[in-house]
């Protein structure tokens, strides 16, 4: 053992294998111990104090095993992500410079011909190569565009209201001006992508300025965010479906020019991070309406 850990110690996972080590070897001494005592309530207290303590240490070590386990996976699971980057950003430089090989190819090609054939021919033979050259360059730039992605896109807009024929998604939408500043406003989202939404997450967001008038059926909030937040979680959404409409009560402030905002963020088990980070916005104009 002496050998082994003097040829390990800088190993990165060294800690976890004594430890490993350690959980494997408690029963047996336990074992050791119970066969040559029998009876250990006879025993001195000291004896049995020492029963409990070795207990309740292995309960620590493994705990402690199951704590360094999971860096170990971690610190693999990055390493893994590193390695993928790396070969991926090494590949494109190489795809990159056989595009920028080919243009210095055709640049010499231009030279050579311009200083060989008549100036009568000169425009078309350019005309050849020009048209080879953004074949050649079409064809490289195809290859080096990502195949097809299974991102989820998840798109937020204002639920249209009866003869509204404007194209989705709709992000601006007039309202009555309301004397006590709550108003009840409708939206919805939609799957603009080929991917099915699994374990779908939104949230939706007010204003700094605004509230919730009332909470918004379906949603809740879950401890530690933003009194402005409401959180909902769906199980699942198909490619290109739209779901239900979510009705919203928001008191808005009172400031001019009489207008208020509504943020969307989604996350998924396959939508990017840019659903997540960026927040889509409609906005709603709060406009008197002459009397009737």
């Amino acid at each position: 053992m002496s050998r082994w850990a003097y040829l390990h110690y800088r190993d990165a996972d060294f800690y976890l294998d004594i430890l490993n080590f350690a959980v494997v070897l408690l029963p047996f001494a336990f074992s050791i111990l119970f066969a040559f005592v029998p009876d250990m309530r006879n025993k001195h207290i000291a004896w049995r104090t020492l029963v409990i303590a070795v207990g309740v240490l292995f309960s620590v070590l493994l705990w402690k095993q199951q704590h360094l386990a999971s860096d170990a996976a971690k610190r693999d699971q990055r390493t893994a992500i590193t390695e993928a980057v790396k070969e991926s950003n090494q590949h494109s430089d190489q795809q990159i410079g056989g595009v920028r090989s080919d243009v210095r190819e055709v640049q010499k090609n231009l030279e050579s011909t311009a200083s060989k054939v008549d100036l009568s021919k000169t425009a078309d033979v350019i005309t050849t190569i020009l048209s080879k050259s953004q074949a050649d360059l079409t064809e490289k730039i195809n290859k080096m565009k990502p195949e097809h992605s299974d991102t989820v896109k998840i798109q937020f807009s204002i639920f249209p209201q009866a003869g509204n024929t404007a194209p989705l998604p709709i992000l601006t939408s007039s309202i009555a001006k309301a004397k006590d500043e709550t108003y009840s406003v409708e939206v919805f989202f939609g799957n603009t992508s080929a991917t099915a939404a699994e374990n779908l997450d939104i949230w939706i967001e007010l204003c700094k300025d605004c509230s919730f008038a009332s909470e918004p059926p379906g949603m809740d909030k879950p401890p530690g965010t933003n009194e402005h937040i409401r959180h909902r979680i769906i199980p699942l959404v198909n490619p290109g479906a739209q779901f239900e409409k979510t009705s919203l009560s928001v008191k808005a402030g009172p400031n001019p020019p009489f207008k208020f905002e509504v943020g969307f963020r989604y996350a998924c088990k396959a939508c990017g991070i840019e659903g997540a980070r960026d927040t889509q916005k409609v906005t709603f104009l709060a406009l008197p309406m002459p009397p009737s």
